[in-house]
């Protein structure tokens, strides 16, 4: 277990790049000068390469100790789903001029709709949290398995997490 005494208390305080005055990583602003504090984690910044080496599209929020992630990706059938549906739209449309035409609409659309009640979603959402302040590190995960090359780098080296209390209440970094 890690004690505060085994953290880098100087992984708390930063100088503050416009003015070199020490501030805590927290700080939303210098209280000398008022520059916006960018720190990031080192950790969290080998996490935002790999985010940008990976091919799918990742939003992601991080700050200080903090960061939230958020990955929609559709599969096969999940993409055979929603094409399905597009076909259906169109063909409602064309059915006001070609009247045939609504008959094969609502056959896609039950198509769709089946697969819908079947467990199919336009998309699967993957999120992460992670605050390297508190024990464990991930505060929220939906796939362990998704994530893994990015829960590869932040569970190594365990000590230079923070400290194992848990801080203040803060917002969440998006709703």
């Amino acid at each position: 277990m890690t004690t505060v005494a085994d953290v880098d208390v100087t992984i708390f305080l930063i100088p503050c790049p416009a003015c070199n005055r020490e501030i805590s990583v927290d700080a939303e602003t210098c209280p000398q000068c008022g520059r916006d504090n960018t720190w990031v984690h080192p950790k969290l910044t080998r996490v935002v390469a790999l985010l940008n080496s990976l091919d799918r599209e990742t939003r992601y929020e991080v700050k200080g100790h903090r960061m939230a992630l958020v990955v929609q990706v559709q599969n096969t059938r999940q993409s055979f789903g929603t094409m399905l549906m597009m076909i259906a739209m169109v063909l409602l449309f064309l059915g006001v001029f070609v009247p045939p035409l609504i008959g094969l609409a609502f056959l896609c659309l039950l198509a769709a709709m089946v697969l819908t009640v079947g467990g199919l979603s336009a998309s699967t959402r993957y999120d992460l949290s992670i605050d390297l302040r508190v024990p464990g590190c991930v505060v929220g995960t939906c796939d362990r398995h998704f994530w893994r090359d990015v829960l590869a780098i932040i569970e190594t080296n365990p000590a230079l997490t923070g400290p194992t209390t848990k801080p203040p209440e803060e917002p969440p970094l998006w709703a």
